[in-house]
């Protein structure tokens, strides 16, 4: 994280350096001090000369999202344990959890453009256009019996009445040895706009703009879990290795209003910035999974339902509906030449009501429903509820405007 921060730093210096070099600063006197009557504000920044129509932002982004919370996927038990029922049980005294929790919360790494005309100077109406971008990250873990003798994924059976904690043993001395991966992934997020301006009040390095126009925002995320078990008994020899992939999507698609207030004073200038975009919210859920049986020397049998994705839930679910996505923003610039700025800042972004891969997960388990399935078992669980969340997305920006 440190070598990116430096690098933005070196690539705005380089380009003030440049710009320095190409045209020298006069010393400012009594009588050639800038004044406001001698410009104009444009819409990102105060202190652009009148003739100058066109203005391109580019930012250095390091944001910060809501991470990933991982449910209790997965649980041990000391060897002391010799009841099959009661090894990786929530509940049991004896039972420990070996994956629990946030990830995916680290600061990223991203940049943010922005590019704008005033075709209209008496009105200060512009139109403006903008991208943002954060990338995704990744987090993966691995338990094998060689470190832990007793590995369970959990679950809750739905068959008896009441439901009862209980698991799927993928390693235990003297039946099994196995392993449990998992990886996480919270993928990039991706935003732009499009709009006009027009300012609405301005008086005493004062100004005010109207905002209107369309936005858009993307963000995904996945977990997949997957288990390999060697039989010892009663099936030595059997490998049985099996796969839940749980994946969503969010994309919205609105009609984006707000306001834009700048403060200038000299060479500097405070602008604040809020907006709501109010639009459709499409949400993707896809659930599959699958496993596969080898019992040599017989071929490879591949069955549909994994531990987790089983008929009952496997699938593409898709809704939409309304939803709001505001944001909020402050920059503090330092206009160095008439068509340069340096500015730094802070925003944020907030979208509720969308999905994440890991709450899609039902762990109340009909058993008969696992593999190999038994036909037309009651309940039919797992099932796909929609479970909605909310996403903080913030980020502190170092940027330099250019205007011609």
């Amino acid at each position: 994280m440190r070598k990116w921060t430096i690098l933005a730093i070196g690539f705005l210096m380089a380009i003030v350096g440049r710009v320095s070099a190409q045209e020298t600063l006069t010393p400012p006197t009594a009588s050639s001090a800038p004044v406001m009557s001698d410009y104009t504000m444009s819409n990102d920044g105060p202190f652009a000369p009148t003739n100058q129509d066109y203005w391109v932002t580019a930012d250095y982004l390091l944001g910060w999202i809501k991470g990933d919370h991982l449910p209790k996927l997965v649980t041990t038990s000391p060897t002391t344990v010799t009841d099959t029922t009661k090894a990786g049980v929530l509940g049991q005294p004896t039972t420990s959890v070996l994956l629990q929790g946030l990830v995916n919360q680290d600061s990223r790494s991203g940049f943010r453009l922005g590019l704008g005309y005033v075709f209209d100077h008496d009105y200060g109406q512009a139109i403006e256009a903008g991208f943002i971008y954060l990338p995704g990250q990744e987090s993966s873990f691995g338990f094998s019996s060689a470190q832990h003798p007793i590995l369970a994924l959990p679950y809750t059976d739905v068959k008896v009445t009441p439901n009862v904690a209980a698991a799927t043993l993928i390693a235990f001395p003297g039946l099994s040895t196995g392993s449990i991966n998992v990886e996480a992934k919270s993928g990039g997020i991706y935003g732009a706009n499009l709009g006009l301006s027009e300012r609405v009040w301005e008086e005493n390095g004062l100004r005010l703009d109207a905002l209107l126009g369309y936005r858009f925002a993307a963000f995904n995320d996945s977990l997949h879990i997957g288990s390999h078990i060697n039989e010892l008994a009663p099936n030595p020899g059997t490998v049985i290795s099996t796969i839940d992939q749980f994946k969503a999507q969010n994309v919205f698609n609105g009609l984006d209003m707000g306001a834009r207030t700048t403060f200038a004073w000299n060479n500097l200038s405070l602008g604040l910035l809020g907006k709501v975009a109010v639009g459709n919210l499409n949400r993707t859920v896809n659930i599959n999974g699958s496993q596969v049986v080898t019992v040599a020397p017989a071929a490879p049998d591949v069955r549909s339902g994994g531990m987790y994705a089983l008929k009952s839930n496997i699938g593409r679910h898709n809704n939409s509906g309304v939803n709001l996505l505001p944001e909020l923003g402050a920059n503090l610039s330092w206009q160095m030449r008439s068509n340069v700025a340096l500015r730094v800042g802070y925003s944020a972004l907030f979208l509720n009501q969308i999905v994440r891969a890991d709450d899609q997960i039902d762990f109340k388990i009909n058993p008969d429903l696992l593999s190999p399935a038994t036909a037309n078992s009651t309940p039919q669980r797992p099932k796909f509820s929609e479970i909605h969340s909310d996403l903080w997305i913030q980020t502190l920006n170092l940027g330099v405007d250019f205007k011609f």
